[in-house]
Protein backbone atom coordinates (compact mmCIF):
# COMPACT_ATOMS: atom_id res chain seq x y z
CA UNK A 1 0.00 0.00 0.00
CA UNK A 2 1.39 3.40 -0.98
CA UNK A 3 1.93 5.95 1.74
CA UNK A 4 -0.54 8.87 1.83
CA UNK A 5 0.47 12.11 0.15
CA UNK A 6 -0.55 15.72 0.65
CA UNK A 7 -3.05 16.66 -2.03
CA UNK A 8 -1.53 20.13 -2.45
CA UNK A 9 2.24 19.66 -2.54
CA UNK A 10 2.15 15.94 -3.53
CA UNK A 11 4.77 15.09 -0.95
CA UNK A 12 4.42 12.32 1.59
CA UNK A 13 2.32 13.65 4.45
CA UNK A 14 5.26 13.26 6.83
CA UNK A 15 7.29 15.50 4.47
CA UNK A 16 4.57 18.04 3.64
CA UNK A 17 5.95 21.49 2.82
CA UNK A 18 2.67 23.40 2.57
CA UNK A 19 3.60 25.52 5.59
CA UNK A 20 6.52 26.93 3.57
CA UNK A 21 4.54 27.70 0.42
CA UNK A 22 3.68 31.24 -0.65
CA UNK A 23 0.90 32.60 -2.84
CA UNK A 24 2.04 34.71 -5.79
CA UNK A 25 -0.38 36.29 -8.22
CA UNK A 26 1.27 36.13 -11.63
CA UNK A 27 -0.11 38.09 -14.56
CA UNK A 28 1.39 35.56 -16.96
CA UNK A 29 -0.35 32.20 -17.02
CA UNK A 30 1.79 29.12 -16.42
CA UNK A 31 1.19 25.62 -17.77
CA UNK A 32 3.37 22.91 -16.26
CA UNK A 33 3.62 19.70 -18.31
CA UNK A 34 5.21 17.11 -16.08
CA UNK A 35 6.66 13.76 -17.08
CA UNK A 36 4.86 10.93 -15.21
CA UNK A 37 8.06 9.72 -13.53
CA UNK A 38 8.48 13.15 -11.89
CA UNK A 39 5.05 13.30 -10.28
CA UNK A 40 5.97 11.76 -6.92
CA UNK A 41 9.71 12.37 -7.02
CA UNK A 42 11.02 13.65 -3.65
CA UNK A 43 13.12 16.32 -5.38
CA UNK A 44 10.32 17.51 -7.66
CA UNK A 45 9.89 21.31 -7.60
CA UNK A 46 7.16 21.64 -10.23
CA UNK A 47 4.30 20.75 -7.89
CA UNK A 48 5.62 23.11 -5.22
CA UNK A 49 5.88 25.94 -7.75
CA UNK A 50 2.43 25.28 -9.19
CA UNK A 51 0.94 25.29 -5.68
CA UNK A 52 2.32 28.82 -5.19
CA UNK A 53 0.85 30.19 -8.43
CA UNK A 54 -2.97 30.36 -8.57
CA UNK A 55 -2.79 31.42 -12.23
CA UNK A 56 -1.27 28.09 -13.27
CA UNK A 57 -2.14 24.48 -13.95
CA UNK A 58 -0.18 21.23 -13.99
CA UNK A 59 -0.82 18.29 -16.29
CA UNK A 60 1.03 14.97 -16.20
CA UNK A 61 1.97 12.90 -19.24
CA UNK A 62 4.56 12.16 -21.90
CA UNK A 63 2.36 12.13 -25.00
CA UNK A 64 -0.81 14.21 -24.76
CA UNK A 65 -3.98 14.03 -26.81
CA UNK A 66 -3.40 16.65 -29.56
CA UNK A 67 -6.81 18.30 -29.16
CA UNK A 68 -6.50 18.47 -25.39
CA UNK A 69 -2.98 19.85 -25.60
CA UNK A 70 -4.09 22.50 -28.07
CA UNK A 71 -6.86 23.54 -25.69
CA UNK A 72 -4.30 23.98 -22.90
CA UNK A 73 -1.95 25.91 -25.16
CA UNK A 74 -4.72 28.25 -26.30
CA UNK A 75 -6.97 28.76 -23.26
CA UNK A 76 -8.28 31.99 -24.78
CA UNK A 77 -8.03 33.44 -28.32
CA UNK A 78 -5.91 36.34 -27.10
CA UNK A 79 -3.38 34.18 -25.23
CA UNK A 80 -0.07 33.13 -26.84
CA UNK A 81 1.97 30.29 -25.34
CA UNK A 82 5.75 30.43 -24.96
CA UNK A 83 7.88 27.37 -24.32
CA UNK A 84 10.46 27.66 -21.58
CA UNK A 85 13.19 25.60 -23.24
CA UNK A 86 16.63 26.33 -24.73
CA UNK A 87 16.05 27.82 -28.22
CA UNK A 88 18.72 25.72 -29.92
CA UNK A 89 17.84 22.39 -28.30
CA UNK A 90 15.68 19.51 -29.53
CA UNK A 91 14.35 20.92 -32.75
CA UNK A 92 14.98 24.55 -31.91
CA UNK A 93 11.92 26.80 -32.09
CA UNK A 94 11.96 30.54 -32.74
CA UNK A 95 13.63 32.39 -29.87
CA UNK A 96 11.91 35.44 -28.40
CA UNK A 97 13.26 37.65 -25.64
CA UNK A 98 11.20 38.69 -22.64
CA UNK A 99 11.66 42.35 -23.57
CA UNK A 100 10.14 41.65 -26.98
CA UNK A 101 7.20 39.88 -25.34
CA UNK A 102 6.56 42.91 -23.14
CA UNK A 103 6.54 45.19 -26.18
CA UNK A 104 4.16 42.95 -28.13
CA UNK A 105 1.49 42.35 -25.50
CA UNK A 106 0.56 42.74 -21.85
CA UNK A 107 1.58 39.86 -19.53
CA UNK A 108 -2.03 38.64 -19.34
CA UNK A 109 -1.79 37.67 -23.02
CA UNK A 110 1.13 35.29 -22.47
CA UNK A 111 1.25 31.75 -21.15
CA UNK A 112 4.52 30.17 -20.07
CA UNK A 113 4.74 26.45 -20.87
CA UNK A 114 7.19 24.64 -18.60
CA UNK A 115 8.31 21.05 -19.22
CA UNK A 116 9.21 19.27 -16.01
CA UNK A 117 11.56 16.30 -16.15
CA UNK A 118 15.14 15.30 -16.79
CA UNK A 119 16.79 16.42 -20.03
CA UNK A 120 16.07 13.08 -21.73
CA UNK A 121 12.47 13.02 -20.54
CA UNK A 122 11.68 16.53 -21.76
CA UNK A 123 13.28 15.85 -25.14
CA UNK A 124 10.95 12.85 -25.52
CA UNK A 125 8.00 15.03 -24.52
CA UNK A 126 8.94 17.55 -27.21
CA UNK A 127 9.27 15.00 -29.99
CA UNK A 128 6.07 13.20 -29.04
CA UNK A 129 4.03 16.42 -28.98
CA UNK A 130 4.59 18.38 -32.23
CA UNK A 131 2.48 21.28 -30.95
CA UNK A 132 5.16 21.95 -28.34
CA UNK A 133 7.92 22.05 -30.95
CA UNK A 134 5.96 24.69 -32.89
CA UNK A 135 5.87 27.13 -29.95
CA UNK A 136 8.20 30.13 -29.81
CA UNK A 137 10.80 29.69 -27.09
CA UNK A 138 11.52 32.20 -24.37
CA UNK A 139 15.17 33.23 -24.34
CA UNK A 140 16.39 33.83 -20.78
CA UNK A 141 19.66 35.26 -19.48
CA UNK A 142 22.16 32.71 -18.15
CA UNK A 143 21.76 32.25 -14.42
CA UNK A 144 23.44 29.94 -11.90
CA UNK A 145 21.40 27.43 -9.94
CA UNK A 146 21.15 27.14 -6.16
CA UNK A 147 19.44 23.74 -6.40
CA UNK A 148 22.35 21.63 -5.21
CA UNK A 149 20.43 18.48 -4.19
CA UNK A 150 19.82 17.34 -7.74
CA UNK A 151 22.48 16.62 -10.32
CA UNK A 152 22.57 18.89 -13.38
CA UNK A 153 24.54 18.75 -16.63
CA UNK A 154 25.95 22.20 -15.95
CA UNK A 155 25.92 24.96 -13.27
CA UNK A 156 23.66 27.09 -15.48
CA UNK A 157 20.85 24.52 -15.54
CA UNK A 158 18.03 25.51 -13.26
CA UNK A 159 15.39 23.60 -11.36
CA UNK A 160 11.80 23.99 -12.57
CA UNK A 161 11.15 26.37 -9.68
CA UNK A 162 14.16 28.56 -10.46
CA UNK A 163 13.49 28.65 -14.19
CA UNK A 164 9.84 29.59 -13.66
CA UNK A 165 10.79 32.25 -11.14
CA UNK A 166 13.31 33.79 -13.52
CA UNK A 167 10.96 33.65 -16.52
CA UNK A 168 8.03 35.26 -14.73
CA UNK A 169 10.24 38.00 -13.35
CA UNK A 170 11.58 38.73 -16.84
CA UNK A 171 8.22 38.59 -18.62
CA UNK A 172 6.55 40.88 -16.10
CA UNK A 173 9.63 43.05 -15.40
CA UNK A 174 9.18 42.55 -11.66
CA UNK A 175 11.65 39.90 -10.47
CA UNK A 176 11.43 40.94 -6.81
CA UNK A 177 7.76 39.92 -6.73
CA UNK A 178 8.77 36.29 -7.16
CA UNK A 179 11.53 36.22 -4.56
CA UNK A 180 9.21 34.25 -2.29
CA UNK A 181 9.85 31.14 -4.37
CA UNK A 182 13.44 31.17 -3.12
CA UNK A 183 12.29 30.37 0.41
CA UNK A 184 10.24 27.46 -0.91
CA UNK A 185 13.34 26.00 -2.55
CA UNK A 186 15.32 26.57 0.65
CA UNK A 187 12.70 24.71 2.69
CA UNK A 188 12.79 21.77 0.28
CA UNK A 189 16.57 21.55 0.34
CA UNK A 190 16.71 21.85 4.13
CA UNK A 191 14.35 18.91 4.39
CA UNK A 192 16.23 16.83 1.82
CA UNK A 193 19.56 17.59 3.50
CA UNK A 194 18.46 15.50 6.47
CA UNK A 195 18.21 12.51 4.13
CA UNK A 196 21.77 12.68 2.79
CA UNK A 197 23.61 10.68 1.47
CA UNK A 198 20.57 8.93 -0.08
CA UNK A 199 19.13 12.07 -1.63
CA UNK A 200 20.96 11.66 -4.94
CA UNK A 201 19.81 8.06 -5.33
CA UNK A 202 16.05 8.79 -5.22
Amino acid sequence: MSRPRCVRCRRLQAQCLCASLVTLSSRVRVLFLQHPLERDHPKNTAQLTQACLPNSRLEVGERFDPDQLQAWLKPQPSVQSLLLYPPNAAGGGQAIAAETCRRQAEPEHWQLVVLDGTWKKTVRMLYRNPALQALPRLALPVSSSDYWVRKARGPHQLSTLEATQLALGELEARPDDYAGLTQVLAALQAQLQTRLPTVFSD
